[in-house]
């Protein structure tokens, strides 16, 4: 994709050694306290830890402390992954787990033609944005204009609108056919819709032979009405159901009780204790793959 604005150089793999003037960078203050700002020189970013300004981070290296009067964050480029941490969430966004499995699974790299529902807060759209580039492009739709209009706006001030085109549609209703002039075929679909077993016929409609769509589904009747859909539809097969759970851990230093009073006591070691809470269910993942059908005769009945 070509440069499209002070993000799209980063987002997009090239991440450079230092800030530019325009550029969007994140403050990080910890791991899930992440402040999005574009660079405006004579601007000032006001933080608990101090005022911070912009004119000092033009040409100032990513990787290091910005430091103000009384404290210091981290400034670093964007990424999808901090990406999450930043945006604000409309809806229900998707986490790293569930965006690294799903990509896996529906073979997306570069070029791949993608189509989602429901864009939502963006999030996915974003890693998926990086993902297909350079030379592939994501197809979403979004059935609330509002989102729809504020995803917008996201993905310009990301530098990632080259590689989307966000569409306002219900597909519940209206299907998942590209809003261009000329039919697009997809590689993979994503759906995150309330409904999904509403959209298996344009899905079957819509998607290349051997692509995989993954229906992402918080409820197990979801995911029953959904395979009861597929399996009617006679084109799908591979029809498999995920759930993805992950568990954090910290590491720590390991000292004895008392071992800071005994000079002979041996240095403490670094040991990894399981945090007390974890991300507990997101969404059930059913993921199938389109067969070419063919009749008795071999000739082939469904074929895009």
């Amino acid at each position: 994709a070509e440069y499209m604005g002070g993000c799209s150089r980063i987002m997009l793999r090239r991440t450079p050694r230092r800030a530019e003037e325009g550029d969007i960078v994140m403050l990080v203050e910890r791991a899930e306290k992440v402040h999005l700002l574009k660079i405006k020189k004579g601007a000032v970013f006001n933080h608990r830890f101090g005022r911070f300004e912009h004119t000092a981070m033009i040409g100032k290296r990513f990787g290091t402390k910005l430091y103000s009067t009384t404290g210091w964050l981290w400034f670093l480029p964007p990424t999808p992954e901090r990406w999450i941490d930043a945006v604000t969430h409309r809806t229900q966004i998707m986490y790293n787990m569930d965006i690294s499995f799903v990509s896996l699974h529906l073979n997306i790299g570069p070029g791949s033609i993608v189509a989602e529902s429901g864009t939502g807060s963006g999030v996915f759209t974003t890693a998926l944005a990086r993902r297909v580039s350079p030379g592939g492009h994501v197809y979403t739709f979004e059935f609330n204009a509002v989102r729809t209009e504020k995803a917008k706006e996201d993905f310009d001030l990301l530098g990632t609108s080259s590689l989307v085109t966000c569409t306002h549609r219900d597909v519940c209703r209206d299907g998942l056919a590209s809003p261009t002039p000329e039919p697009v075929y997809y590689d993979a679909i994503f759906l995150d819709l309330p409904s999904p077993w509403t959209v298996v016929a344009s899905v079957a409609t819509n998607l290349k032979p051997t692509g995989t769509v993954c229906f992402f589904s918080p409820c197990l009747e979801q995911v029953h009405r959904t395979y009861r859909a597929l399996v009617d539809a006679k084109c799908f097969s591979g029809m498999k159901t995920i759930e993805v759970l992950l568990k954090s851990y910290s590491i720590q230093q390991d000292r004895l009780l008392g071992a800071q009073f005994d000079p002979q006591a041996p240095a403490p070691r670094p040991i990894a204790v399981a945090c007390p809470e974890m991300k507990g269910h997101t969404a059930y993942l059913t993921f199938a793959f389109k067969i070419v059908v063919e009749s008795s005769s071999g000739v082939v009945e469904s074929a895009v």
